[in-house]
C-alpha cells in the first residue's frame, strides 16, 4: 500500500484514469493503483499545481523537478500514467 505523508494536508487528486489516482503528496506526484492501493510511482514536483493535471487518458502533464531548466526550477513532463515512464 501507499504511504502518504500529506505533507501537513490531505492529498489532493490531480487525475484519476485507468485505474490509477495522481496524487499531490507534499512536493510529489504519486501515483495510486485504486484496486490494490499499491503505490505505482512518486515524482518530485517544481511546484504544486493548483488545477487538475492535463492528460489524454493515459498520460499526464505534470511539472517536475528535474533541473532541465536554466534556472534549475524544473519542466513539464509527459508521464505515463501506469508506469511513470516519460
Amino acid at each position: 500500500r501507499a504511504v502518504l505523508s500529506g505533507g501537513g494536508s490531505a492529498p489532493v487528486v490531480l487525475a484519476q484514469l485507468d485505474g490509477i489516482a495522481v496524487l499531490v503528496d507534499g512536493a510529489e506526484a504519486v501515483a495510486v493503483d485504486l484496486v490494490d492501493g499499491a503505490e505505482r510511482w512518486r515524482r518530485p514536483l517544481a511546484e504544486v499545481p493548483r488545477l487538475r493535471a492535463v492528460t489524454d487518458g493515459s498520460v499526464v502533464v505534470l511539472p517536475v523537478a528535474d533541473g532541465a531548466t536554466a534556472d534549475g526550477t524544473g519542466s513539464l513532463v509527459a508521464v505515463e500514467v501506469r508506469r511513470g515512464t516519460e
